[in-house]
């Protein structure tokens, strides 16, 4: 590893990249000769950090300020701590201690915030370019810190630290395949591969991307390979940003696996994608000016590979598959096609050796015909060996079996059924002798275990991991850790994590093939029944820990996220038979039930609109009206997340006539309440205060309908609120507060408060006032440990502060925000965070830092598929555009603007937007487009904002005077 080839460097640079803190740092270069070099990095490292200060601002920086801030952080890197508390992350792994820096700062004497950047900003910079000018430092000859340097060990040191910081370097456990205990006869293949990847990498070639092909039959160890390539150090070295692994097979989901990418650069990157081609263009422009190694390993068809050519001209990508077509279509040059070979006939010997070693031992001659007769293929000699050793360790005698493997495979062999692709991949080498083999392997085992190990063959594939309950569940029967141990002992079950148990692709594919041709239909029914049913209750177990303390919803997550795949695999299969008969309709419809929980957090609207939709046609089939009315609800969520209040207003509207004809008032009322908010976002007001007021008369006198018709008036106290009624809006509010209180609701009283607090805030002009309430309500939310309410109450509070011009408080509480609901996996909520926190960093004079902000709450939108939050976020990019004079650029995006409000019927972004653009054509000089715009924005905005109509007719009556006087 890197560790121990920084061993090779100078004793004394060795121990302070690896082991030591400040003070031997400090021994070793502040207090030495070389302090006088590293007096000369600091100098040359805070003068172009400030450079760059002067450059990214955007406007003209007071050359006072930065000679304040040359003297302050030349006086604070020339104390010993602070120094060698930067250089200690600057030579090795770690983020760059901010806090401790400020807090240093503040000990000596200087105000971090008096600076004309932002702190944490100008610490980042000023470590990369410490790096940078420490190196160049010991390229000098005669240097007093050049004989301490060894660059090529410090620059991969380098890179390990920058691949750890992004989470994508040195793989986790359990995310990449792990390496076998024996790896064996691969090393001249492994450097060849390595050799080609680097030399594509070196070329740079912007006009294509660099594509190797690792090319090989199943099981000949292509995963295996490609796992040792990523933990190789020049590999590290030569790809400092990172690894990014994904397998294929057959029928790859292609747009989850895009988005996993997404979220191992930086989580929640590109998470909720709405196509493949959107997924694949993010990551392709997130790569450009990367260094990354990309994997796509298992890949059957060229076309399943093309979405995954995203590496930019410092990337490399390599795919392995078994076909010599398809690894010639993917390769970018003939000779970027590598074939890995099956194992020479000693390395196979020792393979097998190293895994049964006591029967090599007894029957050299016996063990070197059967892997001659296995062809010497790794996958077919482990699972051999493992069939072998399992006979031995019972105290069986295995010359028959020796025997019978080795002189039976030509028969087996022609007996054998083509592998999973069909006869097209068995016309190009599919290996017969490996299902032949494996056949002889499951014919060792007992009946039911024989049974169990084609059972698996429903868990969801590569790689298909799961627990002993799970396999329980599948099987159906008492005895599974006896199958288990039974099955992991012949090498048809790995154990990969503690607890928990993984099966190669080839295995997976074979336990599915006995179970689809070889076994009966039945049992295969029942397998996908029992697999289905058994995920549904692990995800209803989420839903329940989701309900408790921050633990439990901790575990709660780690929950679905390890089991996501299989619940996928146990949806899908409940939804493919749920036209057959009742048992899987009703899983079917469970499974869109249970699935609403995660809703915005793990699972896309999209995905969960599939889910719910495949619900409802189940549910009919039931006759079950009540899940029936209830996934309608559900689909009217999801559309009205992807921003079409039209198609949410109808499938609420469904909902509604089911519980009306069931007498079900209470979510009746509920959805009502939702079909009158879908009003609100098309701009029918006058509609949406009949259905709230209807929904009131509907909830009226019903014990169990207090809350919601307490919820209804917190609503239609937001409707007055956006119709600029300060008065009616406050009544509302205050009954709906009044209905809390009584029933003992702290929680939804406070919501109830911070809502009044909006009123205050938009329309009575008190934001202090505000602020005194947003805070009143986040202390009660801390109180009561709601968290998620406590992450909307810190928005607020966060927007109050920023309208006060209040900056770094502002800043601060985002902060806080965005930190939970990164928690708890809400991207909509953060992506409206993020754009706050991007206002308070345009506060602080910090424009470069604002419109990255702004952008990433672009790519969050995109992500959800929030059409109104792509507004908001295309709004704050056009006002920051033409505040730094770019009107191109401003015009741009507010047209983008523009034509979301219209797509989606957002009354209240259109007007505003349109008074935006006419204001930029007035700037431009283009006085009659202005008053175009102008009037447009009045006709929109007279009968839903007459405030804001009322700013347009005074201004379009200035413009019109200016024009007519011309």
């Amino acid at each position: 590893m890197i560790e121990a080839a920084i061993g090779k460097m100078a004793e004394e640079l060795a121990s302070v990249v690896v082991r030591t803190g400040a003070r031997k740092l400090k021994r070793n270069f502040l207090g030495t000769p070389a302090e006088q070099g590293m007096r000369k990095v600091y100098a040359r490292a805070i003068a172009s950090m400030l450079a760059e200060v002067k450059s990214a601002s955007g406007e003209e920086v007071d050359p006072e300020k930065l000679k304040v801030a040359e003297t302050v952080l030349r006086d604070l890197f020339s104390d010993e701590d602070a120094a060698a508390l930067l250089l200690t992350v600057t030579l090795g792994p770690g983020p760059v201690p901010v806090a401790m820096l400020r807090a240093r700062a503040l000990e000596l004497g200087y105000e971090p915030k008096t600076l004309p950047f932002v702190f944490e900003w100008g610490m980042e910079t000023l470590e990369e370019n410490v790096f940078e000018e420490f190196v160049s430092e010991a390229r000098k000859e005669r240097s007093p810190i050049q004989p301490l340097v060894n660059e090529e060990l410090l620059s991969a040191v380098r890179a390990l630290s920058r691949g750890q910081q992004l989470g994508v370097g040195i793989p986790p456990t359990g995310l990449y395949p792990p390496l076998p205990d024996l790896f064996v006869g691969r090393e001249a293949a492994l450097e060849d591969l390595k050799r080609g990847l680097l030399e594509s990498s070196e070329e740079r070639d912007a006009r294509m991307q660099a594509i190797t092909a690792l090319r090989g039959l199943p099981g000949v160890g292509k995963t295996t390979v490609a796992a040792a390539l990523i933990r190789d150090e020049e590999i590290l070295v030569a790809f400092p940003d990172g690894v990014l692994w994904t397998s294929l097979g057959l029928e790859p989901d292609t747009l989850p696996k895009l988005l996993a990418w997404g979220d191992s650069l930086r989580p929640g990157l590109i998470s909720g994608g709405r196509s493949v081609e959107e997924a694949s263009g993010r990551l392709a422009a997130l790569l450009r000016d990367k260094r990354v190694l990309l994997v796509v390993d298992d890949v059957w068809e060229a076309a399943h590979a093309r979405p995954f050519e995203v590496g930019g001209p410092g990337c490399a990508t390599l795919c392995t598959t078994r076909q010599d077509r398809v690894a010639r279509a993917l390769a970018s040059r003939p000779e970027s096609v590598h074939v890995l070979d099956v194992l020479s006939e000693e390395d196979a010997v020792t393979l097998f050796e190293g895994l049964a070693p006591q029967v090599a031992a007894k029957h050299p001659a016996e063990v070197r015909r059967l892997v001659r007769a296995l062809d010497r293929l790794p996958l077919a000699v482990r699972v051999a060996a493992g069939l072998l050793s399992a006979e031995a360790d019972a105290g069986l005698d295995v010359e028959e079996l020796l025997e019978e493997l080795a002189q039976g495979l030509a028969v087996l062999e022609a007996e054998a059924p083509p592998d999973t692709a069909g006869a097209e991949t068995a016309r190009e080498g599919s290996p017969a002798k490996v299902l032949a083999l494996l056949r002889k392997s499951t014919d060792r085992l007992t009946d039911a275990d024989r049974s169990r190990f084609a059972c698996l063959g429903v868990f969801a594939p590569k790689p298909a991991a799961f627990d002993l309950v799970a396999a329980q569940a599948v099987w159906g029967r008492q005895g599974a850790e006896e199958t288990v141990r039974a099955l992991v002992a012949r090498g048809l079950l790995e154990p990969a994590e503690p607890g928990r148990f993984q099966l190669h692709a080839v295995l997976r594919a074979y336990a599915r093939y006995l179970l689809e041709r070889d076994g009966e239909a039945g049992v295969a029914r029942e397998a996908r029944f029992r697999h289905a049913t058994h995920y549904l209750a692990v995800l209803r177990r989420a839903n329940e820990l989701g309900e408790g303390d921050d633990d439990d919803r901790r575990q709660s997550r780690e929950l679905f996220d390890r089991e996501l795949d299989n619940v996928r695999a146990g949806q899908a299969g409940a939804a493919k038979h749920a036209g057959e008969d009742d048992d899987g309709a009703r899983l079917c419809s469970d499974y869109a039930e249970a699935a609403a929980r995660w809703h915005g957090t793990r699972l896309t609207a999209r995905e969960l609109r599939a889910w719910s939709e495949a619900g409802l046609d189940a549910a009919r089939r039931l006759g079950d009206e009540d899940a029936e009315a209830g996934h309608h609800y559900q689909v009217g969520n999801t559309h009205y997340v992807l921003g079409s209040a039209e198609s949410a207003f109808t499938s609420f509207a469904a909902a509604r006539e089911i519980y009306r004809h069931l007498g079900n008032r209470v979510l009746e009322g509920r959805v009502v309440g939702a079909m009158a908010y879908c009003r609100v976002l098309l701009g029918d007001y006058g509609h949406a205060a009949d259905l709230y007021r209807e929904a009131l008369r509907i909830l009226d006198g019903l014990p169990d309908g207090l809350v919601d018709k307490a919820k209804v008036f917190g609503n239609l106290g937001n409707l007055y609120k956006n119709l600029g009624d300060a008065e009616r809006a406050e009544e509302a509010i205050t009954e709906a507060a009044a209905i809390f209180r009584e029933a003992g609701d702290r929680k939804q009283e406070m919501i109830a408060l911070k809502n009044f607090g909006a009123v205050r805030h938009y329309l009575r002009g008190d934001v202090a006032g505000a602020k005194e309430l947003y805070t009143r309500a986040l202390d009660v939310f801390r109180e009561l440990h709601a968290r998620y309410d406590e992450a909307i109450a810190l928005t607020d509070l966060a927007r109050a502060h920023v309208d006060l011009g209040e900056y770094e408080a502002a800043e601060e509480r985002a902060q806080q925000g965005i930190q939970l609901a990164r928690e708890f996996g809400d991207k909509g909520l953060e992506g409206w965070t993020l754009g706050i926190l991007g206002r308070a960093r345009r506060g602080l004079g910090d424009s470069a830092g604002a419109r990255g902000l702004f952008e990433r709450q672009l790519e969050v939108s995109l992500e959800t598929g929030e059409r109104r939050l792509e507004a908001n976020a295309l709004g704050l990019l056009g006002s920051l555009a033409a505040h730094s004079g770019d009107l191109e650029g401003a015009l741009g995006f507010l047209e983008q603007r523009l034509e979301i409000a219209r797509e989606v019927s957002l009354s209240r972004v259109e007007g505003p937007t349109l008074f935006e653009i006419a204001s930029i054509h007035h700037k431009r000089g283009d006085y009659q487009e202005a008053v175009r715009a102008a009037e447009a924005a009045l006709d929109v905005l007279e009968g839903t904002d007459e405030t804001k109509a009322a700013e347009v007719r005074e201004v379009l009556s200035d413009w019109r005077e200016r024009i007519s006087g011309a």
